[in-house]
């Protein structure tokens, strides 16, 4: 409310103590052959604070998709720019660049169930999820 003091917790409760939080927080490290998309992590409808981030630079790529199979980020042996994505109600903020290890994160929520994707290598990932939107 305008002039309130009030505040939004990590889940998106107004005045909220973070106690209908569900977080995750992982890390993939399969190796797999070249030139395949392997599902990462699926996130939930409802999820906030998306953060999926490589370790370190890599030949790696992050794709996003739909349960559906309809890619949103790279994907389908396409590779995006780097840039804002708006997809499953939500901006996703995609970086990528020859020194810096490739990220995307979308403070959400979503509106939809993800799949991220990692082409190879290893990535971190944390997502942040209401209990009624279990992981």
């Amino acid at each position: 409310m305008l002039g309130s003091k009030a505040s939004l917790d990590a889940c998106g409760v107004c005045k909220g103590d973070n106690s209908s939080c569900k977080f995750f927080k992982g890390q993939y490290t399969l190796q797999h052959r070249a030139n395949e998309y392997y599902s990462m992590v699926t996130v939930p409808a409802g999820s906030r604070s998306i953060r999926i981030q490589e370790k370190e630079v890599s030949t790696s790529y992050l794709a996003a998709r739909s349960l559906k199979r309809k890619y949103y980020l790279t994907g389908d042996w396409t590779v995006d720019w780097p840039g804002k994505f708006h997809f499953a109600g939500a901006v996703f903020d995609y970086q990528r660049s020859f020194n810096k290890p490739e990220s995307l994160y979308a403070a959400g929520p979503t509106n939809e169930t993800l799949v991220f994707e990692v082409s190879r290598e290893s990535v971190e990932c944390s997502v942040l999820s209401t209990n009624d939107n279990p992981l």
